[in-house]
């Protein structure tokens, strides 16, 4: 409020003040305020210039542009390493580490990250150390979540005894946070369910958007596994509308493009058409990639499920780069339900080396947190497999599997099956049977009379195909 009233700064000081103040702005999540104040500096004081970079970076990856943002923080790296143990130097090791793994450089993030706890340990900093042990824990669940699962609850533990010592609850809380993904990837769905919602809460109590934007997410993918796909719509919609209202154009587009597979797992081909569309101008807004690839992929995907004719559907047009994108697990398994549709509605096979590429993503699908992804990619594969032993060797085992939770589409897995056996025979007859049930018990997960019927409706649907 004084600097907004015009209040005189004193000079030797005036830029430390911009650069708090711009802080605690990008903090609200208001990069237009924040940049105003960086504008404000003089460029003649040496000073303030790295912190004024480094927040500048900040805001490029706040308005969705990650590459612009790291672009920002490798051109200081080494500058900032020669000015030796800081608490600029520690903020700047977080925020490379960060960028870093953004851009899927997990391994360099981790070295930066380690090489952030080392000065803060130098520094005798325990906060610094908790928020760089928060990080890393959540970094070594994307880059291995089953093989550094152990190491990431250690970080996240060491973290929060800190953080709650200090009370620092905002921290804290999120790192809690990690410790719900760890229970998510161990399948502890109701468990991490519930440790989300706290989440939330804390950070509701808080004013922390970003926190509530990001796990409202969170609470979402869960509830999809749980079979509520009504209550992860809505979640996913809270998500949208939190990270529409501070900026955060690109998780603004995530939300929205995972509200899109929602919408077309209950039928509800216009929503999904709807809300693509607005996923696909932010994401051509802020020029990012795998985003406008993703929306391209769920465009064809809700084109052939409305009727069109695959004939008129390109999949060329869609421009996926096996060598370059096969690193998103998500979006290669979107990639291949698609093509398997196509050929599918064409009445053709799938091509022996594109069904054995696909074969090879299934075996790096591991646990309850990919069983979706398993059963999708698995039955879309048997449809359109070039004979009936290869469609068994998909199916048979996701159908051995004995711990699936109930939001995954075994129905597909089932009907798949059932479609194996000659038709009107009694073989056929019971698995086609097992189908209507296993369809019967998933929408009896969602709350909403309307969404249950929508849903009921599509999958039987497609069963009767």
């Amino acid at each position: 409020a004084v600097l907004e009233d015009g209040a005189q700064l004193d000079e030797p000081n005036r830029g430390q003040y911009l650069i708090a103040a711009a802080r605690v702005c990008i903090k609200l999540g208001d990069q237009d305020a924040c940049e105003n104040y960086l504008q404000q500096i003089d460029p003649e004081q040496q000073d303030v210039q790295v912190q004024k970079q480094i927040l500048q970076s900040e805001i490029h990856d706040r308005r969705g542009d990650p590459v612009a943002s790291l672009s920002i923080l490798e051109g200081l790296r080494d500058v900032v390493e020669q000015s030796g143990a800081s608490e600029l130097a520690q903020r700047f090791q977080i925020n490379l580490a960060l960028g870093l793994s953004k851009q899927g450089r997990g391994a360099e993030a981790v070295t930066e990250y380690q090489k952030g706890i080392a000065i803060a340990e130098e520094l005798d900093d325990e906060l610094g150390q908790a928020r760089l042990l928060g990080n890393l824990g959540n970094l070594y669940l994307r880059i291995d979540p089953f093989g550094e699962i152990d190491t990431a609850r250690d970080c996240a533990e060491r973290a929060i005894e800190i953080f709650r010592r200090f009370g620092h609850l905002d921290m804290e809380t999120i790192c809690r946070v990690v410790l719900a993904n760890v229970g998510f990837y161990q399948g502890k769905l109701e468990e991490a369910s519930s440790m989300y919602s706290q989440a939330i809460e804390t950070f509701r109590l808080l004013q922390n958007r970003r926190g509530l934007g990001r796990n409202y997410r969170n609470l979402a993918e869960v509830e999809r596994l749980l079979g509520r796909f009504d209550v992860s719509a809505d979640c996913l919609q809270r998500s949208i509308d939190v990270r529409h209202a501070i900026g955060d154009r690109a998780g603004e587009a995530r939300s929205c493009l995972d509200l899109v597979e929602i919408h077309a797992t209950m039928g509800d081909w216009k929503e999904a058409q709807i809300t693509n569309e607005r996923a696909q101008e932010i994401a051509r807004e802020i020029d990012d990639a795998m985003l406008i690839l993703e929306g391209s992929i769920r465009t064809a995907l809700n084109r052939l499920s409305m009727g069109e004719d695959p004939a008129d559907v390109d999949l060329g047009a869609v421009g996926i780069n096996s060598d370059t994108d096969e690193q998103d697990p998500d979006l290669m398994v979107l990639w291949f339900t698609l093509c398997c549709r196509h050929a599918q509605l064409q009445g053709q096979a799938l091509e022996a080396a594109r069904i054995e590429e696909a074969k090879q993503l299934i075996g790096k699908l591991e646990g309850i947190a990919f069983s979706r992804h398993r059963c999708l990619l698995s039955a879309s594969l048997a449809l359109v497999a070039p004979d009936r032993e290869t469609a068994l060797t998909l199916l048979e085992p996701i159908l051995e599997e004995t711990d699936l939770p109930p939001g995954v589409p075994l129905d597909m897995v089932i009907s798949a099956r059932a479609s194996l056996e000659p038709e009107g025979s009694e073989q056929r007859e019971i698995w086609e049977e097992r189908a209507v049930l296993a369809v019967e018990e998933r929408a009896g997960r969602i709350l909403r009379a309307a969404d249950r019927r929508r849903f009921l409706r599509a999958r039987l649907g497609r069963i009767e195909e």
